[in-house]
């Protein structure tokens, strides 16, 4: 049931892709402060189903409103306004592997706002902190998008050789990846050290 303030709503969607209809007649709503999952098998439409619901994409038909909005029916500078107010993080989180997380962060500014330099950063240092991503998560990420991440495919006893993935998985951890740059480990104090491990 669709209420005034839901955030989202879509009555009768279809989406696919050209004549092919992926889903057809679905009706959802969702209100401020609720998580919505939407989980399927690979290649069942999930993301097609967003790109629709996030307005990146033309439904087959149905309604979607965003806010308030008629998606089909916004255009120009009122659907540029609904769709800022809203976010999309892509699957993979698609970012500009040539930018740190800041810099990444910065885009939409940049592209939206006249902002100085200076604040444009404060104000992505700000958004990545109340994310509850540290400076260190955010280094790793970084070392992740430059290829400086050592991916172990190898067995879990071949990884448990490794002293520190072994140390890892003695804690009960599971190690999938991990940066190691031997220049940086050693400028770290040994207070800084142990919280790597």
């Amino acid at each position: 049931m669709s209420d005034a303030s839901d955030i989202l709503t879509c009555t009768d969607l279809a989406i696919g892709h050209g004549k092919t209809v992926i889903m057809d007649r679905l009706n959802l709503s969702l209100a401020p402060g609720k998580i919505l999952a939407i989980v399927g098998p690979s290649g069942c439409g999930k993301s097609t189903l967003m790109r629709a619901l996030g307005g990146l994409d033309d439904p087959l038909g149905g309604k979607t409103t965003l806010m308030g909005v008629d998606l089909a029916e916004a255009e120009g500078r009122e659907r540029q306004d609904i769709l800022r107010q809203s976010g999309f993080l892509f699957q993979g989180a698609a970012l500009f592997s040539s930018l740190t997380v800041s810099e990444n962060v910065q885009v939409p500014m940049h592209e939206h706002l006249d902002l100085p330099p200076a604040l444009a950063e404060e104000l992505a240092l700000l958004k990545i902190r109340l994310a509850g991503l540290k400076a260190e998560v955010a280094a790793i990420t970084e070392a992740a998008m430059r290829g400086e991440i050592a991916d172990y495919k190898e067995s879990l006893r071949q990884r448990a050789r490794h002293p520190l993935l072994g140390r890892l998985a003695g804690q009960g951890m599971q190690v999938q990846r991990l940066a190691l740059d031997g220049v940086q480990v050693a400028r770290l104090g040994p207070c800084q050290r142990q919280q790597l491990i």
